[in-house]
């Protein structure tokens, strides 16, 4: 599944503004493919978001998110209560965002994973 040729099966039933956003495994191969196939991409808390339009991240977004999370209709964080408000804050400051340039830098000379190489898979 993180394969060029799975990803451009991907990129073609992707509607109009799609989104395609998986977890490459910390595989700079993974990252690398995945920049090989779709011309925008970003990398918020290790995950990988490509598209063939534009991204950006908007951390306040982000954090009224995760604080309308719910578990059986009770809130994940209480901002009544200063520690939960700090873990929300910790969270959102630290959730670590990396465009495609930084993500094309840190995989620079790394192989895309073909069907017919699995570079990653059988080294």
């Amino acid at each position: 599944m993180l394969s060029v040729d799975f990803l451009e099966l991907v990129r073609k039933h992707l509607a109009p503004g799609g989104i395609v956003f998986y977890n490459p495994t910390g595989s700079l191969e993974a990252i690398r493919t995945g920049l090989s196939v779709f011309p925008y991409a970003l990398s918020v808390g290790g995950l990988l978001a490509l598209s063939d339009n534009p991204l950006s991240f908007d951390r306040e977004r982000w954090r009224r998110s995760l604080a309308d999370y719910r578990i059986d209709g009770r809130p994940i964080f209480d901002l009544s209560i200063p520690a939960d408000r700090q873990k929300l804050d910790d969270i959102v400051s630290k959730t670590r965002v990396e465009t495609r340039e930084e993500l094309l830098n840190r995989s620079r000379g790394r192989l895309v994973i073909a069907d017919d190489n699995m570079s990653v898979e059988f080294r």
